[in-house]
């Protein structure tokens, strides 16, 4: 009798971990299944909240082609419609540059981002010793129909301030 109450417990334990196991598989697979579809409904929702948030601006022909007139074999293209003019956010010759067009397609203005080891020493020094405790952020190469200048932002207490210097490196504008 112990014989057969043991046997009998022992299909019962077998049946029910082969139940759980099948039972287990069945949810694991679900899981998988829904998490996938998941995947492709965010990544489809992301892709239309993109489309319906970044429309795809229609640029002139002429716009376009004053561009790539001054910049041409420039990369990573991207177009911002402003009010009055065009800004464009591209690689141009190994650097990152934005620029200006108006309206007409004529040239205003372009930045080129510098490497901390390409302002002027003389730059520099004048950062150092106007703007203790400030960190150097933001450094470009103006380019305007005027000539070259250097921008630079600075950050201390939380506030920018924004300086222009001419090629030589001496201070154009200072709020100081």
């Amino acid at each position: 009798m112990k014989r057969l109450m043991y046997s009998i417990i022992a299909i019962c334990f077998t049946a029910h971990t082969f139940a759980q196991q099948i039972l287990h598989d069945d949810m694991l697979q679900a899981r998988v299944h829904y998490m996938n579809s998941a995947k492709v409904s965010y990544v489809a929702s992301a892709e239309v909240y993109r489309t319906i948030a970044e429309p795809k601006p229609e640029i002139p022909e002429n716009i376009r082609l004053a561009f790539l007139k001054k910049f041409e074999g420039a990369s990573r293209v991207k177009w911002i419609i402003k009010e009055d003019r065009y800004k464009i956010n591209f690689i141009f010759k190994g650097s990152e540059m934005f620029t200006y067009l108006d309206r007409h397609g004529l040239w205003i203005k372009s930045f080129t981002k510098l490497r901390q080891n390409e302002i002027p020493g003389q730059v520099v020094s004048y950062l150092e010793s106007q703007y203790t405790g400030y960190q150097l952020t933001k450094h470009y190469l103006k380019d305007t129909p005027n000539g070259q200048f250097y921008t630079i932002a600075v950050k201390g207490d939380g506030e920018y301030v924004w300086l222009e210097f001419d090629e030589a490196g001496h201070v154009l504008n200072s709020p100081a």
